[in-house]
């Protein structure tokens, strides 16, 4: 058997994308119950439950790379930095933080003026505390000039 090129990109594709859904399964795994009020979901999986859920995630990862190898599809390299990824992140939070500006809710009726900065003042908080971040995670050379060579 001889996927063509287009079938192996779909195949990979498809595996890379459910890999991304059982990372969010994982997630959902390690809440272990983390106070997040804006949580989505009820931690409401018992500890043996997160053992196999976690085993089987593992198992199902193994299967994706043996099916990969079978069919002849090379593996994706990791080209891409988790600190990047993670500043990416943190700045498209700043855009949607910046989208809650008060001039930018016009649309959604009349603001008053002591809502409007009431909001601003909320909005500046988060946008300081993200931003904070993102110069933390800022590119290795500054880190290790703020931070000193790593031990």
């Amino acid at each position: 058997m001889a996927l063509n090129e287009p079938q192996r990109r779909h195949v990979l594709s498809s595996f890379i994308h459910v890999d991304g859904l059982l990372g969010h399964i994982e997630t959902l795994l390690a809440s272990r119950g983390d106070v997040n009020p804006l949580a989505r979901h009820a931690d409401d999986l018992s500890g043996p439950q997160r053992e196999r859920t976690a085993a089987g995630i593992a198992q199902i990862r193994a299967q994706m790379v043996a099916a990969l190898e079978r069919l002849g599809i090379a593996l994706p390299s990791s080209g891409a930095s988790s600190r990047w990824a993670a500043r990416t992140g943190l700045m498209s939070v700043l855009t949607t933080l910046a989208e809650l500006e008060p001039k930018r809710l016009g649309g959604y009726g009349a603001l008053a003026k002591e809502d409007a900065r009431a909001l601003t003042a909320c909005l500046d908080e988060l946008e300081g505390s993200v931003q904070a971040l993102i110069d933390y995670l800022g590119t290795g050379a500054e880190r290790r000039r703020r931070e000193g060579p790593a031990p």
